[in-house]
């Protein structure tokens, strides 16, 4: 055998596709009892957080004598259940185990239910007065966006997060013990750059101002921090706990000279630190479909207790030692990251899964994941709202179910090696895909791509950066080199992020309300039944197995390429929309083929997403933010995503304020003007100075007149409102600026304090009002409504027609819902 032959025989597996044997893509047995355990523990945990302890004990009460009954008859009368058990016996059996699992987490329940109402809290709260807390933090503070201001009104602005226990309450100038978990938040003191905003174990005494939480929430109440907190002290803690801590925190200040974005990265990547992560990054990281990278998870687990194995393994130890060594290294790597929920599940199925394969009986990884997650429910039941511990099981199962069936099909084209990558980034992402479109932020598109590219460097960052967390305190010297060492592909996976997420499409908006989760799980149910039905000829169901991966494909296209991208709305057969984004505003005049302006984003980034690419926008000439209210502004993300952007005007009331993300957006007075194709511009209002805490009545007042485009179109005109209030109105009415118009976008969503002047001075042929279905505020107010129709002007409400269409019909109007809710002619 030559070089050449020898050669090729060694490197074809890596380069060619491999043959696949009939019997390795058969159908598949799933053992589902634990999950049916796992779905009565879940769904106990859902149900039972809220109520009270009466109420949970006789739930919990009433599922346990339900499954020891079934239990009793299944033991006492065999027979029937015989071999292989039907229908009925099957059912019987599932519905106990069910039970089971809702009466194990409903007893933790009611055995560690909260302490009573804590009544210094309570009445701080009642009074909406001030108080003086001392605090122990139970986490490391996350940022978030805090709102800023109440209903409307609120405004976003970057803040902390974290959970923690109240200690004692300042009353009359003593301080009064107190026992109440909390969720504090606070702003960051400005100037405090990288520094560290704190870690579990602190002592803090800080102003708050209380508001109680929902019911069923872990924490009882929300304090919302007036002063910077100020740190007293920390918790003595054990010794194991103290040096776990002093580990994490030197490998934070090591990683404090790394260059960015692996700065902020690497802690994430190696123990869930996301402290160091500013908005743009996350946000980078989550269009890729690379953010589950920064929370420890399974994968975290396996790559270190494998590492463990290995060189254990190495120094030929025997079966019972390496196992026990891999439960240490489980153990061992809770304790040094904390036990965040991915990290106690990852290590408690790790422990099932290798007590299996210790006592012969193989890795069953579906039953030890169901187990595992019982299990955590059972010891901490607020497990079961949280999207991390979400996340990581449904991935773990996605994995576990539709890994290897679609690694063996893909190897009948692809090498072994892509083939495996595809199939494990594939099936996390399809079962995690309910779950991430809930948080939102669209589908990602690139985000398997993305994981492959990135699929060698994660075990090196990982066993390279565990290294260097315990080299710190051991050996320093080579905790910097590992530091290094890790920090540096970390942040190469950030830039590449970052590239990924500024491709054209990278996230692409998927279906608002309840159809997004439903067309999700119907996605992950043909993508199981494709996988794990059978596909023998002739086998019952084979021919739905066939032609679910069709279905499945033709689903994904049509959500994420709906006819509304291939096809276009025409040029000219809108002329005015006003998109359906909830309750706030988000108005889109037509400005040439693909092109737009944009007025108002909504409060939802993929809702104005999602309405832009019906409309076929893929371009917005100008884009103007009435005022910086969360319900106009909180969907920019979404509108700019993907899209060629123009100048970004806005108003507000707050001096130095912009819109975020967006320091160098132009603040519009009146008497501004401007041109995009066919649509001009004239800034109209506000007039005067409005006050700082008054951002409606700096709402912009703004007339667009769009020409017509063909022989016979007549010039139109568009008066947009804002949120801007009566009196404000009153001193734009009092300049004589406005006059007559085609359309008016009705001010504040239709609440009376719009005012109706501007209804009778503008005198249009067409009022939209942008308002939400069921919302809080009585938006539109009879007043409004009234006198529209008093004054024989057609309204049309976003809550009722959904995103509305303005077009030109000869020399009237012609306003559409979108999807033919509602239609009608103008005046």
């Amino acid at each position: 055998m030559n070089l050449h032959t020898r050669a090729a025989k060694r490197f074809r597996p890596w380069i060619m596709p491999e043959p696949v044997p009939g019997d390795e893509v058969d159908h598949v047995r799933i053992d589902l009892r634990a999950a049916w355990a796992l779905a009565g523990a879940w769904w106990a945990a859902l149900g039972l957080i809220g109520l009270g302890r009466s109420e949970q004990i006789v739930a919990s009460l009433a599922a346990l004598t339900a499954s020891s009954l079934i239990a009793f008859r299944i033991s006492w009368h065999p027979a029937p259940l015989a071999g292989r058990p039907g229908w009925g016996a099957a059912l019987v059996s599932s519905i106990g185990l069910a039970l089971a699992g809702a009466a194990l987490v409903g007893c933790s329940l009611v055995i560690n239910h909260p302490p009573a109402q804590e009544q210094l809290l309570a009445s701080a709260a009642g009074q909406k007065s001030t108080i003086r807390v001392q605090l122990l933090l139970l986490e490391p503070p996350r940022p978030m966006a805090l709102g800023q201001g109440f209903g409307e009104d609120r405004t976003r602005a970057p803040g902390l997060l974290a959970a923690a226990r109240v200690q004692a309450v300042m009353v009359g100038g003593l301080w009064e013990p107190s026992d109440a978990r909390v969720n504090l938040t606070w702003q960051p003191t400005a100037g405090a750059g990288t520094a560290s905003p704190g870690e579990a174990g602190e002592i803090k005494r800080v102003l708050v101002r209380v508001s109680p939480a929902d019911r069923g929430d872990r924490a009882g109440w929300w304090l919302r921090a007036k002063t910077p907190p100020e740190d007293i002290g920390r918790v003595a803690g054990n010794g194991i706990t103290q040096a776990a801590g002093s580990l994490r925190r030197g490998f934070v200040e090591r990683g404090a000279v790394l260059p960015q974005p692996a700065r902020a990265l690497l802690p994430g990547m190696v123990m869930g630190d996301r402290s160091g992560q500013d908005e743009e990054l996350t946000m980078a990281m989550k269009t890729a479909g690379l953010a589950h990278l920064t929370a420890v998870s399974g994968a975290n687990c396996v790559m270190i207790c494998g590492a463990v194995v290995w060189l254990v393994r190495l120094a030929r130890a025997n079966r019972t030692l390496s196992w026990l060594a891999g439960l240490g290294a489980l153990a061992g790597f809770v304790v040094l990251v904390g036990p965040e929920p991915s990290v106690l599940r990852a290590a408690v199925m790790g422990a099932i899964a290798s007590a299996s394969l210790y006592a012969g009986r193989g890795a069953h990884a579906l039953p030890a994941l169901a187990w595992a997650m019982t299990l955590l429910l059972a010891y901490d039941p607020w497990l079961a709202g949280d999207y991390a511990f979400q996340l990581s099981g449904l991935a773990t199962a996605g994995i576990v179910l539709m890994g290897r069936p679609l690694s063996v099909r893909l190897r009948a084209h692809l090498p072994a090696w892509l083939a495996d990558g595809v199939a494990i980034a594939t099936a996390a992402q399809l079962a995690c895909l309910p779950v991430v479109l809930m948080l939102g932020g669209g589908f990602p598109l690139y985000a398997v791509p993305a994981n492959i590219l990135v699929a060698l460097l994660i075990p090196w960052i990982t066993v390279a950066g565990t290294t260097a967390l315990l080299f710190g305190g051991v050996l320093p010297a080579l905790a910097m080199p590992l530091t290094w060492a890790s920090g540096l592909p970390a942040g190469l996976v950030g830039l590449l992020g970052s590239w990924i997420a500024g491709l054209p499409g990278a996230s692409r908006p998927w279906p608002p309300g309840p159809a997004g989760p439903i067309t999700a799980w119907v996605l992950c149910a043909l993508m199981l039944i494709s996988m794990l039905g059978p596909r023998a000829e002739g086998a019952r169901g084979a021919h739905l197995v066939r032609l679910a991966p069709v279905l499945a494909a033709g689903l994904l296209a049509g959500t994420l390429f709906p006819l509304g991208l291939l096809f276009p709305v025409r040029t000219g057969a809108w002329v005015v929309a006003a998109c359906d984004v909830g309750q706030g505003d988000a108005i889109v005049v037509n400005s040439g083929s693909g092109h737009g302006v944009l007025i108002d984003a909504g409060p939802d980034p993929d809702a104005i997403d999602y309405c832009l690419l019906g409309l076929g926008v893929g371009v917005l000439d100008a884009v103007f933010i009435t005022h910086l209210h969360a319900d106009h502004t909180d969907g920019l993300p979404g509108a700019l995503s993907g899209r060629t952007t123009g100048a970004l005007y806005y108003s507000t009331a707050k001096a130095g304020a912009t819109p975020r993300g967006h320091p160098d957006a132009d603040l519009l007075a009146p008497g501004a003007t401007g041109r995009a194709g066919p649509v001009s511009w004239e800034v109209l209002g506000p007039v005067g100075k409005a006050a700082p805490d008054a951002e409606n009545e700096a709402s912009l007042v703004i007339r667009f007149t769009i020409a017509g485009t063909g022989a016979g179109e007549r010039q139109l005109t568009l008066l947009e409102t804002g949120d801007l209030e009566e009196a404000a109105m009153a001193r734009v009415l009092e300049t004589g600026a406005i006059g007559p118009v085609d359309i008016l976008k009705v001010s504040h969503h239709g609440a009376a304090n719009g005012g109706v002047g501007v209804i009778d001075a503008g005198s249009p042929s067409v009022a939209l009002i942008s308002v939400g279905s069921g919302n809080t505020y009585g938006h539109p107010h009879q007043r409004i409504t009234e006198a529209l129709a008093q004054r024989g002007v057609p309204s049309y409400r976003t809550d009722t027609a959904g995103t509305i269409l303005v077009s030109r019909d000869g020399s009237d109007l012609r306003v559409t819902g979108w999807k033919g809710w509602q239609q009608g002619p103008g005046r």
